[in-house]
């Protein structure tokens, strides 16, 4: 899966626009559009019901756990 590729074909069906960093004009800055920002509680609504699933079988402990080491790897915990 190509990152471009899905990024372009996001941009096509109007959920994101691209933005030209001024301060590096190598980069751009890939937004959300109001398209976009309507699917977001869609989305979390499903990664909820995922999340849920793939840890029905883990105990009240092991779940705290596990997102806590969670956490602790993507860095949010510093935050």
């Amino acid at each position: 899966c190509n990152v471009a590729r899905r990024t372009k074909k996001l941009e096509a069906l109007g959920y994101l626009y691209r933005e030209t960093n001024q301060n590096d004009r190598r980069q751009n800055n890939l937004y959300l559009t109001e398209k976009g920002r309507e699917l977001v509680p869609i989305i979390r609504s499903y990664m909820g019901q995922w999340g849920r699933k793939i840890t029905a079988g883990l105990t009240d402990e092991e779940r705290a756990t596990l997102i806590g080491l969670l956490t602790k790897m993507t860095g949010q915990d510093r935050k």
